[in-house]
């Protein structure tokens, strides 16, 4: 059952990086088994890995660096956030609580790859921000601006024109069912 006091974003991850990974793993088994069939014993299966152990590390090293995935975790009900570092099943970041909230932001963002996102930011002591959610869809990425900013019950700031950030009016917004800006 899903929680919906809790938004979950992941970042994106080309495609190339998981093949990369599959194929470090694949090698470091390969050299493994290989390291055991080709020997006598398994004293002798061991003594052979030990020579390549410094390649097994970095080959383990690049395929975990590869196929982490990075996510945020919001849980608007307890009032407070999570970033992890995953690998597996395994996550890694503590819960922190929310400090001081002045307001939700979207605006967009080009990536290095040339790829355009959409950022939800939360700002808080006046000039600190913690980046919540992103989105190649403004749709989907204001729909989730929106949400937060009605839960958490500060303003919301669209930024997506340059130099042209305009409040959303949020009563007048949720009451027409389209965005409605502030004069």
């Amino acid at each position: 059952m899903e929680d919906k006091n809790v938004i979950i974003s992941e970042r994106y991850k080309p495609k190339f990086q998981y093949l990369f990974s599959a194929v470090s793993f694949a090698i470091i088994l390969l050299k493994i088994f290989s390291a055991f069939y080709d020997s006598n014993s398994i004293a002798e299966g061991f003594h052979s890995l030990k020579n390549e152990v410094s390649g097994l590390v970095f080959l383990l090293v690049m395929g975990l660096g590869l196929i982490h995935k990075r996510k945020t975790y919001i849980d608007l009900k307890k009032m407070r956030i999570r970033h992890t570092v995953e690998i597996g099943f395994m996550k890694f970041g503590a819960w922190q609580p929310f400090k001081s909230l002045e307001y939700v932001s979207i605006f967009p963002r080009v990536k290095a790859d040339g790829y355009k996102v959409f950022e939800v930011n939360l700002w808080y002591k006046k000039n600190q921000h913690v980046n919540l959610y992103e989105e190649a869809g403004f749709e989907d990425a204001y729909r989730v601006a929106f949400r937060i900013s009605d839960f958490l019950k500060i303003n919301l700031l669209d930024s997506t024109e340059t130099h042209k950030a305009k409040w959303v009016d949020m009563k007048a917004s949720k009451a027409q069912g389209k965005i409605i800006y502030s004069e």
